[in-house]
């Protein structure tokens, strides 16, 4: 039900399909660890605490990041509250209430590992016009894939060789600047070359 929920706001347009779906891998890999048949009910303090647990070994391990286990967890205690909203479990778990520590995952900062200039210039020399141009494009406004799927006809200047839009990411949030991109030589040749009909 929560799920269908989920993917109900995907339709709806509240949620993008890239969100729900670490929503649903999430959810799933709790559901298998806890056991698919086991009673709402069971899910206790104790419960989320061994998960909790689980989730610091793999971390350990190097089997997942704290950055996504952090986000694992967000999402199990994210659905728990939902469950005691709706009333289908009774009482929430004492290690779900405000300002309770015991759940914590750290995330760990670290630096990006960034392309050298050498390895830049392979792909680019390397890659067909189409991928060129998604490369350059990423390297001259910061874009995303999303982005990319997203640029629409009406966001180029044709003449100035401008891209003008919001980042698909936050698009919806109020307070967004519209940002306008000056192309590079390079770049606006191939998106002209690359130009969709539609």
């Amino acid at each position: 039900a929560y799920l269908t929920t989920k993917r109900a706001q995907v339709e709806a347009g509240a949620l993008t399909a890239g969100r729900y779906s670490p929503i649903e891998t999430h959810l799933h890999h709790f559901r298998d660890w806890a056991g698919s048949e086991s009673a709402l009910t069971s899910i206790s303090s104790e419960v989320l605490a061994d998960y909790h647990a689980v989730l610091l070994n793999a971390i350990s391990g190097k089997e997942l990041s704290a950055s996504y286990s952090k986000d694992r967890l967000t999402t199990v205690s994210t659905f728990i509250r939902w469950l005691w909203e709706i009333q289908a479990i009774e009482d929430l778990p004492r290690v779900l209430a405000h300002g309770s520590r015991i759940l914590r995952i750290t995330k760990t900062v670290s630096t990006p590992e960034v392309f050298t200039l050498e390895e830049v210039q392979k792909l680019l020399s390397s890659a067909r016009d189409r991928t060129r141009l998604h490369l350059l494009l990423m390297l001259n406004c910061g874009s995303t894939q999303k982005d990319i799927s997203d640029l629409r006809v009406t966001e180029v200047d044709w003449k100035r060789g401008t891209i003008t839009r919001k980042r698909s990411k936050t698009a919806k949030h109020k307070g967004v600047p519209t940002v306008t991109y000056r192309l590079w030589k390079e770049t606006f040749r191939l998106l002209k070359q690359e130009k969709s009909t539609d």
